[in-house]
C-alpha cells in the first residue's frame, strides 16, 4: 500500500521502517541500506513519542522525555539497542565525541564510522569473501576488540517496535475506525 502522507507512528513503521529493514535483509549488504535501516530503527522512538507520549509515560513511570524512553525502556528491553543509537549518530557525525552517557554521549565504545564492517562468510567452509559473492552476509561493529553482530540487534529491535506499534496502533485490519491517532493521544 502506497501512502501519500505519514499521519501517525503506524504510517512511519509501515512506509519507512519496515521497507528499510526488508531491503537491508533482502539485498547484498551495503552502507546505503544499512544506514537507512539504522536511522529508521532509531528514529521510530520519536514517532512513537510524538503520537503516544501520554500513554508511554503512563506505562513507564518516571519516563518524561523521548530520550528517557529510549534509554530507560528501549535499551533495557533490547540487548545492544544502544549500538543502534550510536550508529545513527555516527552516520551523521562520522566520529562521536567522548562525553558522559548522561550528557548524551555514546552508549558503547564504537565511536567511529570505521568501526562498522560488512563481511561475507563463505558457505563453503569458512573464510571471508567479498560482498556480492556466494556466502552469508553479516554486518558487524567492532568494539573493544570484539565484533557485535548488528543483524541480530536490528532484528531484535524491529520485533520490539513491531510489538509496540501493534499494541498502540493495531494494524489497519484490526483498527475499526481506520483513522490516524491525534498527536499525544
Amino acid at each position: 500500500m502506497t501512502r501519500s502522507k505519514l499521519a501517525g507512528a503506524r504510517d512511519y513503521f509501515e512506509a519507512v521502517l519496515k521497507p528499510a529493514k526488508e531491503r537491508f535483509f533482502a539485498e547484498d549488504a551495503n552502507f546505503q541500506n544499512l544506514y537507512a535501516m539504522i536511522n529508521s530503527l532509531y528514529h521510530f522512538h520519536e514517532w512513537l513519542w510524538f503520537y503516544h507520549s501520554k500513554l508511554l509515560k503512563t506505562q513507564n513511570p518516571g519516563v518524561t522525555t523521548k530520550g528517557k524512553y529510549w534509554e530507560s525502556v528501549v535499551e533495557k528491553s533490547v540487548t545492544d539497542a544502544g549500538l543502534i543509537r550510536d550508529l545513527n549518530n555516527v552516520s551523521k557525525h562520522v566520529k562521536l565525541e567522548i562525553k558522559l552517557r548522561s550528557q548524551g554521549g555514546p552508549s558503547r565504545n564504537a565511536l567511529h564510522a570505521a568501526n562498522t564492517e560488512i563481511t561475507v562468510t563463505s558457505s563453503f567452509g569458512g573464510g571471508s569473501v567479498s560482498p556480492g559473492s556466494l556466502g552469508t552476509q553479516s554486518v558487524g561493529v567492532k568494539e573493544s576488540g570484539k565484533t557485535i553482530k548488528l543483524d541480530t540487534v536490528a532484528e531484535d529491535l524491529y520485533r520490539f517496535w513491531e510489538s509496540t506499534i501493534d499494541s498502540l496502533e493495531p494494524p489497519p485490519s484490526i483498527n475499526l475506525t481506520n483513522s490516524p491517532p491525534s498527536a499525544n493521544a
